[in-house]
């Protein structure tokens, strides 16, 4: 049940305009700036890589070459990795970190690509083993 809803979710989330992430380049590179682009234009839309085996290994969005919107991030079993998402080039809001086995990892929160709220680990049995609160 787990992997038919994984696999509907990618379906909805990558939709039919999505395109094959390593058509796209950097434009632009800096400690502050990464543009991201198509044929020398900064790129708008979903895009995914693949394993070689053909299945899903991320999907990422992007808003005029920054990053923007859901990004996911998966293990070659098909669970999720990470999940996460950018606002104009900064992480924003939750952001989980799983274990192959699908378990939580970690959990952060960020605002405006800052790390902010209480941070926690997880060991592979899901005790939790740190945390820490950002301002």
């Amino acid at each position: 049940m787990k992997k038919l809803i994984t696999s509907i979710f990618i379906l909805i989330n990558l939709g039919c305009n999505s395109i094959d992430c390593n058509k796209l380049s950097f434009i632009e590179f800096t400690e502050t700036e990464k543009i991201i682009g198509l044929n020398g234009n900064p790129y708008s839309g979903k895009c995914k890589f693949l394993y070689k085996n053909g299945q899903v290994n991320s999907s990422r969005q992007y808003l005029k070459g920054k990053y923007h919107g859901i990004w996911t991030f998966y293990y070659k079993n098909g669970n999720i990795e990470t999940e996460g998402q950018y606002n104009k080039g900064k992480k924003t809001g939750d952001w989980k970190y799983y274990y192959e086995s699908g378990k939580i990892k970690q959990l952060s929160y960020y605002k405006d690509g800052k790390g902010v709220g209480l941070w926690q680990k997880f060991d592979k049995n899901g005790d939790l083993y740190w945390g820490k609160r950002f301002n």
